[in-house]
């Protein structure tokens, strides 16, 4: 998979403000469309977007800045976290499970970032909200969510 493949399918409002990363994943259809998805239903929601650099991969994430290398390990057992305009979306987490769960959990970073609401509860009702008012089931990541592969 490449970043392009993402962008293309982003929406158009976000495209101008995603700078998106892909390192070692490869291509996943149902990956691509719940990231097309995540990106949809946050436009719906914000006005004005800001800038986000987004990393799709698996931990620990390392990323040029400047003359500098930053490396960030994530937990094993989350799907994403965002961190002061960084989304970092842990691929082999998030693609054994339906597309469903993974447009909740990349949307949930979304949230997160572009509403700038940090505490859980609130980020789990308005990502619900989302994806019911998208035409999606109800939402909670903290659910029992088995992979489908």
């Amino acid at each position: 998979m490449t970043s392009e493949d993402l962008l293309s399918h982003t929406h158009d409002l976000l495209k101008p403000c995603l700078e998106i990363h892909v390192s070692g994943v490869p291509f996943r259809e149902d990956f691509v469309t719940a990231f097309h998805s995540a990106t949809h239903l946050i436009a719906t929601a914000v006005n004005t977007p800001k800038f986000l650099s987004v990393f799709v991969g698996t931990p620990p994430f390392e990323f040029q800045m400047g003359h500098h290398k930053l490396v960030f390990q994530q937990s094993s057992t989350v799907f994403g976290t965002h961190l002061d305009g960084h989304i970092f979306l842990n691929f082999s987490r998030l693609s054994p499970y339906s597309e469903k769960t993974m447009t909740g959990g990349i949307l949930e970073e979304f949230v997160h970032a572009l509403m700038n609401i940090r505490d859980e509860s609130l980020v789990q009702t308005v990502v619900g909200a989302l994806l019911q008012k998208g035409g999606g089931a109800t939402w909670s990541s903290n659910q029992a969510m088995e992979p489908t592969a």
